[in-house]
């Protein structure tokens, strides 16, 4: 039987999507990123791990599928009733499972002996025997045969994958970090930095990448370069808080010389005022005794 190769994607849904809209499917990587995190929060929390996807499809299993359902329509504004929605969520409750299928046999099953094996569930998700049903699986000949297979076939791989598993987003914010980098190097009036200081001053310490393709560094920390020149840059920052907050304590010090000054005159002035009215008031009064004297003369006979 000769099998014919498959033709090229045509996008065609898309295309009947984007005439329906009348304009191009905005896509908002923020809220995706969000919606793709908050949904393997509930898998790993609500939702129970099966053998195989096609269990989900079950009607008596029916319930845990509505129950990832709901909870994503009540964090999120989305029309669970929309196939394409629903499509959607059971696109990202599939492969979620999968993947939390893989790390509960990483950590609970392989390198463990038979003896040793949990028989209880090590997820509150999962009753007792969900998870049995689990570990029978996974010592199974063929599912054992399986794994042998897949193993080898991934050791062939020639050109390994090297971004890890982060979303775009996370990508994104890295390659804007790496830009503002090289800008502001060139900025500054020094030599721009090269590629090689800029992606290692951006990748955390645990990343092999620099040393996969051909970069060597020192036993000791392969980004000690990149820290010391951090850790100047917080120094030189440090300094000029500290000399901002010094010329601000000499202002505030002024301020308050200023306003004792201020409060001494105007209680020397209050002490003029009171010694000027009893000056005024002895001179009313000796007026007084004037003007009564002279009248009491004036009426002498």
């Amino acid at each position: 039987m000769i099998q014919v190769p498959r033709g090229l994607s045509k996008g065609i849904q898309l295309d009947s999507i984007t005439r329906g809209l009348g304009e191009k499917i905005s896509i908002h990587i923020a809220e995706a990123a969000k919606f793709a995190s908050e949904g393997g929060i509930t898998i790993r929390q609500h939702v129970p791990i099966f053998t195989h996807w096609k269990f989900y499809k079950n009607k008596k299993n029916k319930e845990h599928v509505q129950n990832y359902l709901d909870k994503l329509s009540t964090q999120f504004n989305i029309d669970t009733c929309n196939p394409v929605v629903e499509n959607a969520c059971l696109d990202m409750l599939k492969s979620g499972q999968r993947q939390m299928r893989y790390r509960l046999k990483k950590q609970y099953f392989n390198g463990v002996p038979a003896s040793a094996v949990r028989i209880k569930s090590p997820v509150k998700c999962m009753i007792d025997d969900q998870w049995r049903e689990l570990v029978k699986e996974w010592s199974t000949s063929d599912h054992k045969e399986k794994c042998i297979k897949n193993k080898s076939n991934r050791g062939e791989v020639q050109l390994q994958q090297r971004t890890g598993s982060r979303c775009y987003i996370s990508h994104a914010y890295v390659a804007a970090a790496m830009e503002t980098i090289v800008s502001e190097s060139g900025q500054e009036g020094q030599q721009p930095m090269s590629p090689t200081e800029v992606v290692s001053q951006v990748l955390p310490k645990s990343s092999t990448f620099l040393q996969n393709v051909g970069i060597k560094f020192g036993n000791k920390s392969r980004n000690g370069g990149a820290s010391a020149l951090q850790m100047q840059q917080l120094q030189a920052q440090l300094d000029a808080e500290k000399q901002e907050s010094a010329g601000l304590k000499d202002q505030l010090d002024t301020i308050k010389l200023q306003a004792q000054e201020s409060e001494a005159k105007l209680s020397e002035q209050t002490l003029e005022i009171d010694i000027l009215n009893k000056k005024q008031e002895e001179t009313n009064a000796l007026l007084r005794q004037l003007l009564s004297f002279s009248h009491g003369q004036s009426n002498t006979p």
